[in-house]
């Protein structure tokens, strides 16, 4: 036992229990040959020489430090390790796991606000995609070829490839004739 941390104390640090509970202190240490253990409770010793120290969590004057000396006889060196002790009541216990009141007022406001906020965008948006117009009809393309009689030639003129037809003939206009296009709107 050359290490002031190889004595440990379990269950470690801070400690909370019930109060009227058990608990049960475990003290390990490594040492060669086998130490000798002595308990303390706040700095008073508790006649207990075993690594382990059970307590009896009966009153308010079981809280406070307890602590676990290890002596090595061979070396002549005490090491120690402590622990707090706290104990509460059923009833305090399950008020620090409840919210404060105000923190759940302010949950539930939020939460209400949210859903306000999220019911009235979706209202919004619902309304404005009914009350879009439908498009206007696609506007009419005007056929690049019109329907000519053969004096007026506006471009190279083909004859219709079914020969039942021969009084159609389509001819091809001239892009930039503008003279065409007023000929053609009358």
């Amino acid at each position: 036992m050359d290490d002031p941390n190889s004595v440990k104390i379990s269950p470690p640090g801070n400690i909370t229990q019930l109060l009227g509970s058990l608990l049960t202190l475990t003290c390990n240490a490594d040492s060669i040959p086998a130490p000798r253990y002595s308990w303390f409770f706040n700095n008073t010793n508790v006649n207990v020489t075993s690594s382990n120290l059970t307590i009896n969590l009966t009153s308010w004057g079981s809280e406070g430090e307890y602590k676990c000396c290890v002596y090595n006889p061979e070396t002549d060196i005490t090491y120690s390790a402590s622990v707090t002790v706290k104990i509460t009541t059923a009833k305090e216990t399950s008020t620090h796991l409840m919210l404060p009141r105000k923190v759940i007022a302010g949950i539930v406001i939020g939460l209400v606000a949210g859903i306000i906020l999220i019911v009235t965008l979706l209202c919004y948006f619902c309304a404005r995609a009914w009350r879009k117009k439908p498009p206007p009809p696609p506007m009419s393309i005007p056929s690049l070829y019109v329907e000519l009689p053969p004096a007026q030639s506006a471009g190279s003129s083909s004859k219709p490839e079914n020969p039942d037809d021969s009084s159609i003939t389509y001819q091809e206009l001239q892009y930039g004739d503008e003279s065409l296009y007023q000929e053609l709107e009358k």
